[in-house]
């Protein structure tokens, strides 16, 4: 059996291959000890970014639009998939660092 997801991380991507690489591998480097996942929400990007999320983060869960809906609506697309008890709303071009979610998680839980 597998445990609950404790945090869904929901980045929306427009043509942002490059940042959204970056993003991820800071993500798997400082993401959570706790069991998370990660959606990623394409809105229609036309430089390869969903091919570069499927061949280089097959644990990303990838939502392709059909066409851009904005960040609020790319961000909704993946809320409505997560399973976390929490929700992270990550910026393809914000960069987390060392224990920041771990921290957050634990404050949020406190209070």
């Amino acid at each position: 059996m597998t445990q609950p997801v404790t945090l869904s991380i929901i980045i929306v991507s427009y043509n942002t291959r490059d940042l959204t690489r970056k993003c991820l591998e800071l993500v798997e480097r400082f993401g959570p000890q706790r069991p998370y996942e990660v959606i990623v929400v394409d809105n229609a990007s036309k430089d390869g970014s969903p091919e570069m999320l499927k061949s280089e983060f097959p644990r990303v869960r990838l939502i392709c639009l059909e066409k851009n809906l904005g960040f609020a609506g790319g961000n909704n697309a993946g809320i409505r998939i997560a399973s976390g008890r929490f929700v992270l709303l990550l910026n393809s071009d914000a960069f987390i660092a060392e224990g920041v979610i771990d921290s957050t998680l634990a404050f949020m839980e406190q209070n």
